[in-house]
């Protein structure tokens, strides 16, 4: 899972998920996982577990005015 971000000009932040099937020697986007907002430090650290029934669940910090920090 990685966090992108657009050049700074579009101020564009998304988390996508990829797949290895060969131990890490090449990887294939699976999924865009979510948009953040434009905050420069919004999105990171993503972390993504399986819970007991399988599902997949990401989370994903933001930042917002003046001080705050949140899970989404």
């Amino acid at each position: 899972m990685r966090r992108r971000r657009d050049p700074i000009e579009r101020s564009y932040n998304w988390i996508d998920v990829y797949e290895s099937t060969d131990s890490g020697v090449s990887w294939n986007l699976l999924s865009k996982v979510a948009d953040t907002d434009d905050g420069k430090k919004n999105g990171n650290p993503p972390s993504m577990i399986r819970l007991k029934d399988s599902r997949l669940v990401v989370t994903y910090g933001y930042r917002s005015s003046p001080m705050g920090f949140g899970p989404r």
